[in-house]
């Protein structure tokens, strides 16, 4: 039977690689988006390890972490990252009344292999899949040096993952990436405030079940945005996604099409501009 691990994240979909690599060394990994999920899961199976998210809709990391150790208290836990130090310092003070194991990822000196997946945000998520490797390899699960580097080296001819801050084009250069709540664009707004351009211009949509306000809230007003939907009937309508974004200082016009926003938006752009497409895995899905 193979060594199983849960892995808690409300984007678990941005994590897919890594689990497809755990997958190919020969580990079943099953997913939970929240807390409540997690906990039924741990109900029925026996887990080595669980990889957990600290900021999650719903049930929190904490509360999370307090009840799975209720279920199985010798469990090994490792917290990718945490928000700031008091929310660090009750995790470990929880843990210890629990006498459970836990691992803070982001505190780790540890070596990430080479990767050819790009964006800010899989700078934590390769440190907590290298994280959880050495936590395996301490329990005495085997696991060679070569295949990891070789693991990561591969991910994207593996498991075919796109989206992932993606170059789709260039001159000007257009990136699109699937990141689609707040957790997401924290990362994202980084990256797209540190990307040098003349203009910077943003084709977003997303769908209606999502924080739209977290979001919108993170983007930055200096750019040029063309507002649209996704052929779904979840999406969003561009003209109510245009008039919530108003509210933060975003401005841009109205597209009924994701590959009509994007034309516009290498029409108006200069060489030295950049183009991001994003806001929803439906929408970077239309345009590759």
């Amino acid at each position: 039977m193979p060594n199983t691990l849960l892995w808690i994240d409300d984007e678990i979909d941005l994590l897919k690689s890594h689990i497809l690599f755990l997958n190919k060394k020969g580990y079943a990994v099953d997913t939970a988006t929240n807390g409540y999920d997690a906990l039924e899961m741990c109900q029925t199976a026996n887990y080595d390890l669980v990889l957990l998210d600290e900021n999650m809709p719903g049930l929190s990391g904490l509360e999370t972490l307090d009840r799975i150790k209720e279920i199985s208290p010798a469990t090994p836990v490792v917290i990718g990252e945490y928000q700031n130090e008091a929310i660090k310092t009750i995790f470990e003070r929880r843990a210890n009344e629990l006498h459970a194991p836990i691992r803070f990822a982001q505190n780790i000196d540890i070596e990430t292999p080479a990767c050819p997946l790009q964006g800010i945000y899989q700078t934590k998520n390769k440190r907590t899949v290298a994280v959880a490797v050495a936590e395996l390899q301490q329990r005495g699960i085997a696991i060679a040096e070569s295949d990891i580097r070789n693991g990561f080296a591969q991910v994207l001819e593996r498991t075919h993952l796109q989206g992932r801050w993606q170059k789709i084009g260039e001159n000007p250069l257009v990136i699109c990436d699937t990141g689609h709540n707040e957790g997401g664009f924290r990362y994202l707004a980084a990256q797209l405030g540190a990307q040098p351009c003349a203009t910077l211009r943003i084709v977003i949509g997303m769908v209606g079940d999502k924080d739209i306000d977290a979001v919108l809230q993170l983007l930055p007003r200096k750019a040029v945005y063309y507002f649209t939907k996704a052929s779904i009937p979840r999406a969003l309508n561009e003209y109510d996604l245009q008039q919530k974004a108003q509210k933060y200082g975003l401005c841009g016009r109205c597209f009924a099409t994701v590959n009509e926003a994007l034309t516009c938006a290498k029409n108006d752009a200069v060489t030295n501009d950049f183009i991001f497409v994003g806001g929803s895995n439906f929408v970077v899905a239309e345009v590759l």
